[in-house]
């Protein structure tokens, strides 16, 4: 096979505590045709230093003057690379020393995916196993789906990916673009997304990452704290409502087939009924501001009475229920649940 050349991007912040470990995870590796872009995020602790001290050719560093987080430092690297396909590694997470081989591997023996990943452990700061204390994590040894099915379940059920494992084709990047500065919770789930509205993904079933959670939580940006809670909510809201409406009518016909009210709804207008049903099902906040805007089309609001049997009045009586926004908010638990119970429902 040939050598194709993989860039790995490493975004660092005050990482000088693990990245000599993650570092040399990444220069062991059994495939060496590698350029291993490491952005430091305006570190205040010494970690430009161990940095500093890694003397390799394939090693590029940014250093950034001012912190702008996560999405802008990858970006950043994204911006530089000029390898055939892309990787993404955490400060602190690890790699098992055949990883990239094994993803590579798979790629260029199957054409029809433009990414894959892998099963994930869970360590500790000490780099012990600690799978047990995160069960919520398990989703890092998923299975794969089917075709669409990946689409629906990452849709209805959250994110199944361990963003430390990613593999993905630059040609894929260069077309769905990086990840979006506004997003911080949600960021890695919202780029896969937009790779799958456009080709399949395949999580290698080893494990061959060890991604890192701190026992004092807040070290994580994935920290389950009040405020991350609430940004998450927010950012997954605005994530359904912008792939849903960012699809094709055909798209979405292949993938939400299950889920249309009327199956037989066709024309654009007609398939702008089902996603905005399809919203409201999931109580996102931001369905209210699709019913309002759409509701001022006399042809919407016909093809709302002709074909579903639903009037201006019928959204006045929904728009009077509960709907999701904040982690507070009293059904969150019963709505992730029914969310899941959808999907497991229609497969």
């Amino acid at each position: 096979m040939p050598e194709n050349k993989v860039s790995v991007i490493v975004a660092v912040y005050n990482g000088a505590s693990f990245i000599k470990d993650t570092l040399s995870s990444i220069l062991q590796q059994t495939y060496k045709n590698l350029e291993i872009i490491i952005v430091d995020d305006a570190s205040t602790d010494n970690s430009r230093d161990v940095i500093s001290s890694f003397i390799d050719t394939r090693i590029q560093t940014v250093f950034l003057e001012i912190n702008r987080h996560v999405c802008y430092a990858i970006n950043k690297g994204l911006s530089v690379a000029s390898g055939d396909y892309i990787a993404f590694c955490g400060h602190d997470d690890l790699w098992k020393i055949e990883k990239i081989e094994k993803q590579i591997t798979f790629l260029q023996e199957n054409e029809k995916y433009g990414a894959c990943f892998s099963c994930a452990d869970i360590i500790n700061e000490n780099n012990e196993i600690c799978n047990a204390k995160y069960p919520y994590l398990q989703i890092f040894h998923a299975y794969n789906y089917i075709g669409l099915e990946m689409i629906r379940k990452m849709f209805f059920a959250g994110n199944l990916f361990c963003a430390a494992s990613a593999f993905i084709r630059k040609k894929i990047l260069d077309e769905t673009g990086g990840f979006r500065y506004g997003l911080v919770q949600c960021q890695d789930y919202d780029l896969w997304m937009r790779i799958l509205a456009k080709t399949h993904i395949y999580i290698v079933p080893e494990i061959l990452t060890l991604y890192r959670k701190f026992s004092v939580e807040s070290r994580n940006l994935s920290s389950v704290t009040q405020a991350t809670q609430n940004r998450t909510m927010h950012e997954t809201q605005w994530l359904m409502d912008d792939f849903l409406f960012s699809l094709t009518k055909e798209r979405f016909k292949q993938i939400f087939s299950k889920d249309m009210t009327n199956p037989a709804a066709s024309t654009d207008m007609e398939i702008l009924c089902e996603k905005i049903f399809l919203l409201s099902k999931t109580e996102n906040c931001f369905a209210v501001k699709r019913w309002i805007e759409l509701l001022e089309d006399e042809e919407f609001r016909n093809i709302l009475e002709e074909k579903y049997n639903f009037e201006l009045t019928d959204f006045y009586k929904w728009n009077q229920n509960s709907m999701l926004f904040d982690a507070n908010w009293s059904n969150r638990v019963g709505f992730l649940e029914q969310m899941v119970r959808h999907y497991e429902n229609q497969k």
